[in-house]
């Protein structure tokens, strides 16, 4: 008898430039009803690939799916839609423009017997289905004025507003705080509960392990290991990934910290008419790891948009070093050694419809060597480029290739080579690992404490707390806009009272972090 869901023998080649990719070679997953199923692998092992062609985004080039007993040609997302097949995709794909109900019910909107769209009828589905994750959302907002997170909500209920019976979640917490991460899978399995079969995808090995029945491990477009995940450990899943061993705690050597590299005195910054950061002071020191921690949402976007000239702060100084930069531009501030790695690598943190060579000289095209009396020297950028894809093993055929063609992962590799590369005095990380494998997170990790070595500083934003307390110095927690915690390592932190701080629950007595 066959399983619910059978994939055998996948192959999938992409031609780009005229080179043959391939990107799944004879790949099979097999799939039990009611069960939580984990697809793991590197950045471009072939998961997404292997679920897009399951949910008829991506047509097979060999191989046979069976679903539900009988074999099923997907030929269009419409087609595995009515077969109750669902996705939530990595890369997001909504309408600004439009209000989260509105995206949520995008192509099957509620309508009167006249066609009209029956609002009412639409806020309460959509309310329901929130309610029913968890998920606390303002759905009468447009999504261009959401966070990360709150946007991989929205694709999250989009999915489960169509009800499917299989459901495939691609990624679905890379851009979510640990309580949101909590919620989320509170949600899978009571669907799981309720007879839905779920695939999960994710770098988060701690999570396959917690929520997952079984796991399929894919390397290279090839499956390489299924089992039982209560027979697994973490490092024998990580192992099994890379083909080799990665020690996963990340050791960080005790230094002192050294001379001031940043200062924020006072920062006030508004959003509208919301005051998003109120009256916030820091001190960055060089040799140090420095993480925001705090839910989407409150004020870490505004505050460092005003540290790097992308937004007018209301009032307060911002220094590097002991030179005041709060009316510098961009440009000026990041000549002067402030680099950042932003969370949206998609929409700022790359360009997809430019070369990789574009993506990675893009801050330096217009200084020696690569501009010479005004023109740009082609070489010496495709050169540069070649040193980078080599450096930080980037996944990608050529320099010429585009952008949007590369894996997530390897567009996050693209900006940390650019921004790292430019030998940067503060670096400031947003989300630096998101949706990255083991084996990239942890060569991430090495290049940032490596910084620290150097006696540089990195102000870390990151929703992971086990990243947090695995490399910070110390935390700066934000509610509200406000600071409302500062921890060190000398004093020594968990992770219940770092969200206990994010949440809002608790407050640092007689923190006092303004500069007089």
């Amino acid at each position: 008898m066959r399983s619910y869901l059978e994939m055998t023998g996948i192959c999938k080649t992409y031609e780009i430039y005229g080179t043959q990719i391939k990107a799944l070679d004879q790949a099979n997953i097999q799939v039990k009803k009611g069960t939580v199923h984990g697809l793991l692998g590197e950045n471009g092992a072939g998961k997404s690939t292997l679920m897009k062609i399951l949910a008829g985004i991506e047509k097979k080039d060999a191989g046979t799916i069976y679903f539900k007993g009988q074999e099923v040609e997907l030929n269009n997302a419409s087609q595995a839609a009515a077969l109750g097949i669902g996705m939530v995709h990595q890369h997001f794909s909504l309408i600004d423009e439009f209000t989260v109900e509105e995206n949520v019910v995008l192509g099957i909107e509620p309508t009167s017997f006249l066609g009209v769209i029956n609002t009412k009828q639409m806020r309460e589905n959509v309310a329901k289905v929130a309610e029913k994750c968890g998920f606390e959302l303002d759905l009468e907002a447009k999504v261009g004025s959401l966070s990360m997170g709150q946007r991989q909500k929205v694709e999250i209920l989009r999915v489960l507003y169509s009800d499917p019976e299989l459901l495939i979640f691609d990624e679905p917490t890379s851009v979510l705080v640990d309580q949101e991460i909590e919620s989320l899978l509170k949600v899978i399995s009571l669907l799981k509960s309720q007879g839905k079969t779920i695939i999960y995808i994710s770098h988060k090995v701690e999570e396959i392990l917690k929520i997952t029945d079984e796991v399929t491990v894919l390397r290279a477009g090839k499956t390489v290991e299924t089992g039982a995940t209560n027979k697994l450990s973490a490092e024998k899943l990580v192992h099994m990934m890379v083909g080799k061993y990665i020690p996963l705690e990340v050791p960080k050597e005790l230094q002192k910290a050294g001379k001031v590299l940043l200062e924020v005195r006072n920062l006030n910054v508004r959003k509208g008419m919301v005051k998003a950061v109120n009256n916030v002071s820091f001190e960055l020191r060089a040799g140090e790891i420095v993480a925001v921690a705090g839910i989407n949402g409150n004020g870490q976007q505004e505050m460092v948009e005003a540290i790097l000239g992308f937004r007018k702060p209301e009032s307060g100084q911002i220094f590097l070093g002991d030179k005041e930069i709060t009316s510098l531009t961009p440009r000026e501030r990041r000549q002067m050694g402030l680099c950042y790695v932003p969370e949206d690598r998609i929409q700022v943190g790359s360009c997809s419809t430019a070369n990789l060579a574009e993506n990675i000289v893009v801050d330096r095209y217009f200084k020696a060597p690569l501009a010479r009396r005004g023109w740009l020297n082609l070489k010496t950028m495709h050169d540069q480029a070649r040193e980078m894809i080599t450096k930080y093993n980037i996944k990608a055929t050529r320099t010429d290739c585009l952008v949007g063609t590369l894996s997530g992962g390897h567009i996050q590799r693209t900006i940390i080579a650019r921004e790292i590369s430019a030998d940067p005095k503060i670096l400031i990380a947003c989300e630096i690992t998101m949706g990255l494998d083991v084996e990239s997170a942890r060569y991430v990790y090495d290049v940032l404490l490596e910084m620290r070595k150097m006696q540089k500083v990195v102000l870390l934003l990151s929703s992971n707390i086990n990243e947090v307390m695995s490399l910070a110095d110390r935390v700066l927690v934000i509610h509200e806009g406000k600071i409302v915690a500062h921890l060190t390592g000398k004093e020594g932190f968990s992770k219940e009272e770092i969200g206990e701080y994010m949440l809002g629950l608790k407050r640092q007595n007689g923190i006092k972090l303004e500069v007089s």
